[in-house]
């Protein structure tokens, strides 16, 4: 790591991707870390947290946790995860992992909602989600996710094809993600040709 090479400590937030990464990994990738049957991480984000602790250059690992048991789970794991600890098999299985997981992870978001608000009223991190959700599960599962996070069903929905591209999300976002653009994948793949002027005229319907 370049912080690591200058001497500058590294400070790791968000090792689990916003907990996408504990709870809600692709039934595939998921299936890898069970397959492993490894006596000492026995979770998803054990697994992820030990990585991170792998890596010698890491100072601290900032983890969110939200009961007592999280807590023991990963003072626990701090105690045995030390640097260059994982064995090959344990690299192996990780590697695996990734692969099976940036199939369906299509857009890095973690979900923080530094993005937000959208001028246009746009659930980016929903919509996202959503996307994702579509390659993970299936295309029906995120096209569903996608209606509830856009609000189609309401009287004033906040569809993707309202993006303006005026770049103010972009600019906060920490991952780097070129938002407007891929708000147009995600356009893509939920409203295909006349679905979008579908959806408006069955929205205006509704609010007439």
């Amino acid at each position: 790591m370049a912080a690591a090479e200058r001497g500058l400590a590294v400070f790791v937030m968000e090792p689990l991707l916003g907990g996408r990464l504990a709870g809600k990994l692709p039934p595939r990738a998921r299936a890898v870390l069970d397959s492993a049957r490894d006596p000492h991480l026995r979770t998803p984000a054990a697994w992820g947290l030990s990585w991170v602790w792998n890596h010698p250059q890491v100072t601290m690992l900032l983890s969110g946790m939200t009961d007592i048991a999280q807590v023991d789970e990963n003072s626990s794991l701090a105690d045995l995860a030390l640097p260059n600890s994982m064995t090959a098999n344990q690299l192996d299985t990780i590697a695996r992992v990734l692969m099976e997981f940036e199939k369906s992870n299509r857009v890095p978001c973690t979900g923080c909602g530094y993005c937000m608000p959208c001028p246009k009223g746009i659930n980016i991190p929903g919509c996202f989600a959503a996307y994702n959700a579509s390659y993970a599960h299936s295309w029906f599962t995120g096209l569903s996710q996608y209606f509830t996070a856009s609000a189609v069903r309401t009287s004033e929905p906040k569809l993707v094809s309202s993006c303006v591209k005026c770049g103010k999300c972009a600019r906060h976002c920490p991952q780097h993600i070129d938002i407007p653009e891929r708000l147009d994948d995600v356009r893509r793949r939920f409203q295909p040709g006349s679905v979008t002027a579908a959806l408006k005229a069955f929205c205006k319907t509704r609010s007439s």
